[in-house]
């Protein structure tokens, strides 16, 4: 009876949320450790004096698979997606583990813009998978939750395997915190840090595959109250404006922002430093701190108030990208029967663009998305079925 009742619990759990039998099949999370630096030595004393070496981060990062992997796309249609024709946006996944102390099973959401997956009804889900295929997941636009006039975020529960599906998941520990009372935003941000964003290119995103694009950029702006931007949603919110190109397609793209050592722009930056002696002997460095010819490329001499370096290097989920400021760009057009009139005969006419000045939602404000009750009520209920199923006791908070 004993074994039937604990059989009874777990059916019941997987049936409540199929992944929460287990903790087998858990999607990858993107972490720091993902990106590829290069990384140069530098010199330091131990407390005794004697010399030690280590490496740091530094550069651009190469993005790896399982990083640049990390979207799907949106279709208006199951069948425009399984034939990969007119891709209209961009979607990512935000895991969720309720009890990570405990492990817990973990939740995933589809993330992307409201006007994507509601307002223009892109609401099918295309997801690589491991097989070298795509796995289909068809949603109504009604199926997505988002917060009313709020800003142009929508979510949907995805269930995921990472034995089916070949995607990467945000976790939600890297979205930031929202500033509170009296605590300055460029303590966590600041303008001038590097960006990238992994999205939808349109005009060649794959066909059988969804083969994502990057772009890359610097924080230009930071959320302010006082220059709030009107999102389709018709709400005024404080947007992160960032000095990247973008254009349809991007719409929903997760936006991450980076720090290596040698690019911390935040006010903490090169405290305790009493002197930085860096030469660098070659221009060329590979991923070791060596040139192509083996030799070392890099050489450096730190000395600190404690004797040692520590890089404040940080890869955060900036926000989620929806649009672009537009620009009206002027130009002349001479008439062809006056092309050899004078200038004041040129007729000034006017193409519209974009600006290279994109608008992304702070990802603090995704949390107001997934702290839904519809959300929060579920993770709850699947949390104490698993919990029961596995006969944990009552968890301190």
């Amino acid at each position: 009876m004993g074994n039937a009742n604990e059989n009874s619990r777990e059916n019941a759990a997987e049936r409540l949320h199929p992944r929460l039998a287990g903790n087998d099949g858990l999607i990858h999370t993107i972490d720091w450790a993902d990106l590829q630096f290069c990384r140069v030595p530098y010199q330091f004393d131990s407390s005794c004096g004697v010399p030690q070496r280590s490496w740091v981060p530094v550069g651009m990062p190469v993005l790896p698979r399982n990083v640049v992997n990390c979207v799907f796309y949106l279709y208006r249609s199951v069948d425009d997606a399984k034939a990969g024709c007119s891709p209209c946006g961009t979607g990512f996944v935000v895991a969720v583990c309720t009890m990570p102390h405990v492990r817990t099973p973990t939740f995933h959401y589809g993330v992307t813009n409201w006007h994507v997956a509601i307002r223009d009804g892109a609401s099918v889900v295309r997801i690589n998978t491991v097989d070298g295929g795509v796995d289909v997941i068809e949603f109504d636009p009604s199926e997505w939750e988002f917060v009313p006039g709020g800003h142009d975020i929508a979510a949907i529960e995805l269930n995921l395997d990472s034995k089916v599906h070949d995607l990467s998941a945000v976790d939600i520990r890297m979205v930031l915190s929202r500033p509170s009372s009296g605590m300055a935003l460029d303590e966590l941000i600041a303008v001038g840090d590097d960006t990238f964003m992994i999205g939808l290119f349109a005009d060649n995103s794959g066909v059988e595959l969804n083969i994502p694009s990057a772009r890359f950029g610097n924080v230009s702006m930071l959320p302010h109250d006082m220059a709030a931007v009107k999102e389709p949603t018709g709400f005024r919110g404080a947007n992160f404006i960032v000095d990247m190109h973008s254009r349809t397609g991007f719409s929903g793209s997760p936006v991450f922002a980076y720090r290596t050592f040698g690019s911390d722009l935040s006010a903490m930056h090169g405290e305790g430093f009493e002197a930085l002696d860096i030469e660098f002997n070659e221009a060329q460095l590979s991923s070791n701190g060596r040139d192509y010819a083996g030799r070392e490329s890099f050489r450096g001499r730190i000395k600190s108030h404690n004797g040692r370096l520590k890089p404040r290097t940080m890869l955060r989920l900036l926000g989620i990208h929806w649009g672009q400021f537009s620009e009206a760009m002027p130009y002349d057009r001479r008439r062809l029967e006056t092309m050899s009139a004078p200038e004041t005969s040129l007729e000034r006419q006017y193409v519209h663009g974009f600006s290279g000045m994109t608008c992304v939602v702070p990802s603090w404000d995704i949390l107001d998305i997934l702290d839904l009750p519809v959300f929060t009520n579920r993770r709850k209920i699947a949390t104490e079925k698993w919990l029961e199923s596995k006969n944990v006791g009552p968890i301190a908070d």
